[in-house]
């Protein structure tokens, strides 16, 4: 059975004839030449068309791997950024402790500046009335004067 006359495999046997029926030295005639052309172009376009898509596949490829890479640097530099300002903080909240908060409230024994202690003498506090129980709790160390906080100062004090 011959193919049917509009079928491209009827129109690529034509093509191979013409071209086999005609020497080097004849000329197709422009309607030949269009058909030939057009056969070309059908046969050849399925392969373009899966190259460009080939192409834009690899180059989405491409680009989505740089994306995750980019991303992925920029993650890192920002964990990064964030340990060192963490480090930097403690660091420094380190040196505050060291430098201020080197004297401790002799009565509840927080840390504290000494701008923030105040020295109470026993003598003090007897003269405001405490008994000899309550001096001998409170200065039960040192028994001449001692280092109070301001927050136990004033509890003592009242």
């Amino acid at each position: 059975m011959a193919p049917h006359k509009s079928s491209a495999k009827y129109k690529l046997e034509k093509a191979k004839l013409i071209r086999a029926n005609k020497t080097a030295q004849q000329k197709l005639t422009r309607t030949e030449k269009e058909t030939i052309q057009s056969i070309a172009r059908r046969k050849t376009l399925p392969v373009i068309t899966s190259r460009i898509a080939n192409k834009k596949e690899k180059s989405r490829q491409r680009s989505a791997k740089y994306r995750s890479t980019r991303n992925a640097k920029l993650v890192y530099q920002k964990r990064k950024e964030t340990r060192q300002k963490w480090e930097k903080c403690v660091q420094e909240y380190e040196i505050e402790i060291r430098k201020y908060y080197r004297h401790t409230c002799n009565c509840c024994g927080r840390l504290c500046r000494s701008s923030q202690l105040k020295i109470i003498d026993r003598q003090q506090l007897q003269s405001k009335g405490f008994d000899d129980e309550f001096l001998s709790k409170v200065f039960y160390i040192n028994r001449t004067a001692k280092k109070i906080c301001n927050t136990c100062a004033s509890v003592v004090e009242n």
